[in-house]
């Protein structure tokens, strides 16, 4: 009966009265076209994907519109999951320099929000030693929330450095980005040169930041 719905437009007459007033009228509603916050009432988005999504691994039919939402969703979900792992790679990167077990490695795979910092450290290392003062006022500057915890791990000490309760390790990391930023288009204000150092420094994390640099310049 479905297959030849699809071809004839529903137009066959079956022996059910009833089935012939739905295919006379088009707008009456079946199951298949009754939207899903009246289907599903008090489900957020979230929670209507994993269970559509239950359903369809237990071979279980579905609407046209839960197939829709399902696949809609299903992109989402998986934005949202990356967005999710974007925050985290940036907080446990500075809860590293916080609590003073920061390691710079050769490959930065594991958690490539570190490139920015391991940028950042090697700038200091070099800048303190030529021109210690100058470096100190810049780094206090560029860096409100983090200076302290990069001194200090250039300078390799061991001292513990007091958080507040409600500091912003989101805010902190942006510290760096925009350090990164000014710094590489100060050093390099022609674009096709600076994203060549870009992609020499960065080796995991150049796209994202040659496209945000050009962003920030658009607007």
């Amino acid at each position: 009966m479905k297959f030849l719905d699809k071809i004839f437009g529903r137009t066959i007459k079956s022996d059910n009265p009833a089935l012939d007033i739905i295919n006379q009228n088009p707008t009456t509603r079946t199951v298949d076209n009754i939207p899903l916050s009246e289907k599903y009432p008090g489900m957020d988005e979230e929670e209507l994907y994993w269970l559509l999504e239950n359903k369809e691994n237990n071979d279980e039919e579905l609407t046209n519109e839960e197939k829709k939402f399902l696949e809609d969703e299903g992109w989402a979900q998986l934005g949202r999951t990356l967005h999710r792992e974007h925050l985290y790679g940036r907080s446990l990167a500075v809860r590293e320099l916080i609590n003073n077990n920061y390691l710079t490695l050769p490959d930065e795979h594991g958690n490539p929000f570190k490139e920015l910092i391991n940028f950042t450290l090697q700038y200091f290392e070099k800048y303190i030693k030529d021109k210690p003062v100058e470096a100190e006022n810049q780094l206090r500057s560029a860096f409100p929330l983090m200076h302290e915890f990069i001194h200090r791990q250039i300078s390799k000490q061991q001292n513990s450095i007091s958080i507040e309760n409600n500091f912003d390790e989101q805010q902190a990391y942006n510290e760096f980005l925009e350090f990164c930023k000014t710094v590489l288009c100060s050093l390099y204000p022609e674009k096709n040169e600076r994203d060549l150092q870009i992609i020499r420094h960065f080796k995991i994390l150049h796209n994202v930041l040659i496209q945000f640099i050009g962003a920030e310049h658009a607007n």
